[in-house]
C-alpha cells in the first residue's frame, strides 16, 4: 500500500538553493548535538537514544548522510553545556525584569531514597503574560534540614540575581516550617510593606482531603473497582456488557478500571458509570453468583463523585501555568464548600464531610490577607465579591466569620499606599503606542472612552481621587454576560487597563504572579508519593538531572508549552 503523502510545512515558500539565496543551509554537527540534547530533555529520552545504530541508519538514509551518532558521554558534557548556555540567557532576563518574582519550592525523592529540592520562578512579564521556569533542581544532603533548605534556595537566588525581586514564596508540606520561613523574613527584609508572603500548597491539602476520604469508603469504591477489572480483563466480557446496555436503553460503552494511584483516574471511572450502574450491577451480580454489588456502593460512590469533581475542577485550575491561580482560590474553594453543606447532614456523608471540612478549615484560617488581596485585583470580585465569598464559605462549613472587612480594607490602603510612595514618581498615566488591528483598535479606544466617562461620574459623585477608590468604585464588568464572566481574561484586562493604573497594575501584577501550586502537572492527583523521581533519572548524577529538567522547561516556555492536559481524559474517553 502507498505511503499517505505528508503536506510540506510552508508549501507557498521555495528552498534558498532554487532561488539563488545565499541563505543556503549548511549541516553543523555543533548544532546537531544541540539539538539532540534539547530534544532528548523535552521528550524525555534516555541519553543513549542518539547512540544507536539504528537512529543513526534512518538519519543518514532519509534526511542527512553525514550525520554520526553521539555517544552517551558526549551527550551528557553536552547536556551540561547547552544548560549552562540557556541559563546565563535567563539570568539576564531574570535579573533585568522590572518586577518582583514569586517562587515555589517542593521536595523530591529519588528511587534510592535520595532527597532533591526544586526551585521555580513565577512572574507576569511586561505584557503581561504569565511566566514560569525551573531555576534549579538540588541534592539535599541532610533530608529535610531547614538550614540547607534556606541556604540552598538562596544561593539559587544569587546565582540568578534576584535576591531584590524576592515576592513570595510557596512551599510543600514537607519544606513549610515556621522556623525556615523566619529565615526567609530575617535576612531579605521584604521591601513591600515590610511583609514577606508565604504561601502554602493548595494541592497537597486537596490531595490529603481526598486521600482520605477514599480510604473512608474504601470498601464501596473497591466493589466497583473490581468488577471494571473483572469486565475490562476479558474482550468477551466487554462484547457482553456493551449488548446489555441495550437491553436497558442505554447506548453501548467499555468500561475501564480505573489507577489507585491518581485519584482522578477514580473520578473519571465513576463519571463513566453515571446511569449505568445497573447494568454493571446485573452483569457483575449474575456472573458472581452473589450480590457482590449493591446499591448502597453505588450511592456512596456517586456521592463522594461529587466531590472529587470539584476536587478535581480546582486543581486543574490550581495546577495552571498561564492563567493566575492567586485570584481563583477562594472561588474554588467556595465552590468545594457547596459540596460540603450539601452533603453535611447526609446520614451516609457526616463523618466524611466533617473530616474533610476540618482540613478545608485548617488551610482556610491559615490563610494569609495577600490571598484576599489577590482576589480583589480580580475586577469580577473585588471588595463586595470577596465579602460575599468570605460569607458565603463560613456559611457552607460553619465557620465563624473568616476576616475582618475593615481589617482587609486597611490591609490593602496600606498595601496600595507603599506601592504609590515607591512608584508615583516613575510613573503616570500615559497613552499606549502598541499597535493593534483596526478592529481591536476601535474596540478598545471606545471601552477606553466609556472607561473615562465612568471615571468622571464616580469623580463628580464621590470625590474620587485614587486608583485604588476609582478601580474599586467603577463596575468594569456590568455590561458582560454571564459567559463573558466566566471566560474572563484576567491579565488582558490589567493589560489593557494598565494605563489608567499606573501603579495600582504593579500591586496587581505582583498579587497575580502567587503561585498556589508546588506540584508539577501530572503530579497533582498522586495518591501516594507524587514527587517521586522515576529510576532513569535516579541514577543519573544531579547535575545532568537538573540540566535534563531545566532544558525541558526552557524550551517548552519558549513555545507556551508548559501546560498540561489530562490523559487521563484520553483514557476513558471511549468509556
Amino acid at each position: 500500500m502507498d505511503l499517505v503523502p505528508l503536506p510540506d510545512s510552508n508549501p507557498s515558500q521555495t528552498s534558498p538553493e532554487s532561488t539563488g539565496s545565499s541563505d543556503v543551509f549548511h549541516y553543523s554537527k555543533l548544532k546537531v548535538r544541540q539539538g539532540l540534547v534539547k530534544y532528548i530533555a523535552c521528550a524525555e529520552l534516555p541519553l543513549s537514544f542518539a547512540d544507536n545504530v539504528k537512529f543513526e541508519k534512518f538519519i543518514q538514509n532519509y534526511i542527512q548522510p553525514g550525520y554520526v551518532r553521539v555517544p552517551k558521554h558526549i551527550i551528557k558534557s553536552d547536556c551540561i553545556r547547552v544548560f549552562d548556555e540557556m541559563k546565563k540567557n535567563l539570568i539576564s532576563e531574570l535579573s533585568n525584569f522590572h518586577g518582583t518574582i514569586s517562587f515555589a519550592c517542593d521536595l523530591w525523592t529519588s528511587c534510592t531514597a535520595v532527597d532533591y529540592i526544586r526551585v521555580t520562578a513565577y512572574f507576569i512579564d511586561l505584557d503581561w503574560m504569565m511566566q514560569k521556569r525551573i531555576l534549579a533542581f538540588r541534592l539535599l544532603e541532610y533530608s529535610l534540614n531547614l538550614v540547607q533548605i534556606f541556604q540552598l534556595v538562596m544561593e539559587i537566588l544569587k546565582e540568578f540575581r534576584i535576591v531584590d525581586k524576592f515576592f513570595s514564596i510557596t512551599f510543600d508540606d514537607h519544606a513549610a516550617n515556621d522556623n525556615v520561613i523566619n529565615m526567609f523574613n530575617n535576612y531579605l527584609q521584604p521591601s513591600h510593606g515590610n511583609q514577606f508572603f508565604h504561601i502554602n500548597c493548595v494541592c497537597d491539602t486537596i490531595n490529603l482531603i481526598v486521600h482520605d476520604g477514599l480510604k473512608m469508603i474504601k470498601n464501596h469504591i473497591e466493589k466497583i473497582r473490581e468488577a471494571m477489572l473483572y469486565i475490562y480483563s476479558s474482550s468477551t466480557r466487554q462484547k457482553e456488557v456493551f449488548d446489555l446496555c441495550g437491553s436497558y436503553g442505554l447506548e453501548g460503552r467499555n468500561f475501564k478500571p480505573d489507577f489507585e494511584t491518581s485519584w482522578n483516574s477514580t473520578y473519571r471511572m465513576l463519571q463513566s458509570c453515571s446511569n449505568y450502574n445497573l447494568v454493571i450491577t446485573d452483569f457483575y451480580n449474575r456472573v458472581q453468583n452473589d450480590s457482590v454489588l449493591c446499591e448502597v456502593d453505588w450511592e456512596i460512590s456517586f456521592g463522594f463523585m461529587e466531590f472529587l469533581e470539584v476536587f478535581y475542577n480546582a486543581t486543574m485550575v490550581f495546577s495552571g501555568v498561564y492563567s493566575p491561580t492567586s485570584c481563583a482560590v477562594l472561588c474554588e474553594l467556595c465552590d468545594i464548600s457547596y459540596v460540603f453543606n450539601k452533603y453535611k447532614d447526609h446520614l451516609r456523608f457526616i463523618d466524611i464531610c466533617k473530616m474533610m471540612a476540618e482540613k478545608l478549615r485548617k488551610y482556610l484560617e491559615s490563610m494569609p490577607p495577600i490571598l484576599y488581596l489577590a482576589a480583589i485585583m480580580d475586577p469580577r470580585i473585588k471588595l463586595e465579591g470577596l465579602e460575599l465569598l468570605l460569607n458565603e464559605i463560613s456559611q457552607n462549613l460553619s465557620l465563624p466569620s473568616l476576616t475582618n472587612m475593615n481589617g482587609i480594607k486597611n490591609v490593602l490602603d496600606s498595601s496600595f499606599n507603599a506601592y504609590k510612595s515607591k512608584f508615583a514618581s516613575t510613573t503616570k498615566v500615559s497613552v499606549s503606542t502598541s499597535s493593534t488591528s483596526r478592529k481591536n483598535g476601535i474596540w478598545s479606544r471606545l471601552a477606553k472612552v466609556h472607561e473615562q466617562r465612568l471615571a468622571k461620574v464616580h469623580e463628580q459623585i464621590y470625590g474620587i481621587r485614587s486608583e485604588l477608590e476609582k478601580y474599586l468604585a467603577i463596575d468594569f464588568t456590568f455590561s458582560l454576560t454571564l459567559e463573558d464572566l466566566e471566560q474572563f481574561n484576567v491579565l488582558a484586562w490589567w493589560k489593557m487597563h494598565e494605563k489608567g493604573f499606573p501603579v495600582l497594575s504593579i500591586l496587581a501584577r505582583d498579587l497575580l504572579t502567587l503561585p498556589m501550586s508546588t506540584l508539577v502537572s501530572e503530579s497533582v492527583f498522586k495518591t501516594g508519593n507524587h514527587r517521586l523521581l522515576n529510576m532513569e533519572r535516579s541514577i543519573l548524577p544531579v547535575e545532568i538531572v537538573e540540566s535534563l529538567l531545566c532544558i525541558k522547561d526552557w524550551e517548552d516556555a519558549d513555545t507556551r508549552d508548559q501546560s498540561w492536559t489530562d490523559d487521563i481524559m484520553d483514557y476513558f474517553a471511549n468509556s
